[in-house]
């Protein structure tokens, strides 16, 4: 490694080359949020347990989204399974209410339709034997 003075670690690089150099000097870096921005420090001035809470404070955060998430598709499935059920016992009047612009709602329009043509067919049965 050179002996060359390299700019202090909370100032840009200003090329790519003085990054490289900067980045062989630490074996291992965390990026931390600042004020500023982002700041890569030394891993040997990150205390032990910081590594811990920082996975710890990852995981967490994706099991927030994922639990997000999971709600976001299995409430508007069981809406429409609701839905399904009450055609299924017969009730043809039954529609799916909460109709959005992704694949739920197109589903829930398409069986919107099918409700409507068993109901209009169970019309015409009654009327024409």
């Amino acid at each position: 490694m050179s002996t060359e003075q390299l700019p202090p670690l909370d100032t840009a690089p200003k090329d790519a080359q003085t990054l490289n150099k900067r980045l062989e000097t630490i074996s291992w870096g965390l990026f931390l949020v600042m004020f500023g921005g982002l700041k890569l420090v030394p891993a040997s001035i990150v205390p032990e347990g910081a590594w811990l809470l920082g996975a710890g404070l990852i995981m967490f955060a994706c099991l927030a989204i994922a639990l997000q998430l999971s709600h976001y598709i299995k409430k508007p499935l069981q809406e429409l399974l609701h839905m399904v059920e009450q055609v299924q016992e017969g009730d043809l009047t039954a529609r799916a209410h909460s109709l959005g612009r992704d694949e739920f709602g197109q589903l829930g329009a398409a069986l919107n339709k099918m409700a409507e043509g068993l109901q209009e067919r169970d019309i015409v049965k009654e009327v024409f034997g």
